[in-house]
This record gives structure tokens, sequence and C-alpha cells, in this order.
């Protein structure tokens, strides 16, 4: 009684190991093809990535681009002025000459009537400004220096034996 009900759980397990394995090649990914890649690569001496990277087609994909636009010849047509034209235009370049050359000479003339103090030469650094001035101290005679004596001769000290070690 006991060596069937073994028997018939073993027959259970296989049926449902086998009917696992069924699914998995028929129902799942790339299938048996994919089983038989796998089963290929061992035999062959090829490494395999782990993670293969895929590789962007852009063939595969099919946008829609835009025309492009035809260049067209550009044509200008030549400027003709005529002599009133010129004319008006020279008057004007000029006039803002004089207008210019006047507005220097008034800049020039206030600038020469400034102060002297309110001139900037850029030649000449620029001051910093005093710190407040400290208390005046009266200035003791110097001493009169004595003749010099001779260095003292200090005794040398002895090394310390060393100690043996701990």
């Amino acid at each position: 009684m006991q060596n069937s009900a073994e028997t018939a759980f073993v027959v259970v397990a296989l049926l449902g190991v086998v009917a696992f394995l069924v699914w998995l090649v028929f129902f799942t990914g790339e299938g048996y093809k994919g089983i038989w890649e796998d089963l290929k690569s061992i035999g062959s001496n090829k490494k395999k990535e782990r993670f293969p990277v895929p590789i962007f087609d852009r063939s595969k994909i099919d946008l829609p681009r835009p025309k492009k636009p035809k260049l067209g010849t550009i044509s200008r047509e030549p400027i003709n002025f005529n002599e009133q034209q010129l004319r008006d235009w020279a008057e004007q370049l000029q006039q803002s000459i004089k207008d210019i050359r006047k507005e220097a000479n008034e800049l020039a003339k206030a600038y020469n009537s400034m102060p002297p103090s309110l001139v900037e030469d850029p030649s000449k650094p620029r001051r910093k400004p005093k710190a407040a001035p400290k208390a005046k101290t009266t200035k003791r005679p110097a001493a009169k220096k004595a003749a010099p004596k001779k260095p003292a001769v200090k005794p040398k000290k002895k090394a310390a034996p060393k100690k043996k070690g701990r």
C-alpha cells in the first residue's frame, strides 16, 4: 500500500514537471527555438554576453520627413539713387558731424572749467584715506652701550642613559 502511494505521487510529480516543461517550450518567449539557440551556444566556444545590448536599427522605423524647400534664385534689383537723394544724404551726414563737434567742444569747456581738485589724473594712483593720527610719544635718548661682555659658558648636560626594554 505504501509503495503504490509513493509510486502514484512520483507519477503525478513527473507529469507536473513534464507539463511545466511543455508549457515553457511552446507557450513562453521564443519557445523551442530559444532553447535550441541556448544549446548551440553551450557547444560553441563563443562567450555570450550576459546582458546583450540591443542595437537600434533605423530601418525599422519609417518616419515621415518634411520635404526639402527648393532654393530659389535671389534677385536683387539695383538701387538707383538720383542726385537729389545723394545730396540730401550728404547734407545729413555733414550736419550730424557738426552736431557731434559742437557737443564735444561744450564737454571740453565744461571739463576745463572744473576745479583741479575734482579733476582726476589717470596717471596718478588714487590716494587711500589716512588713518587717524596716533598720540605722539616723546622719544627717550638712547642709552649708552656698555662694552660687550664675554659670553658665559654653560656646562653641557650628559645624555640620559637608555632604559632597557620593558
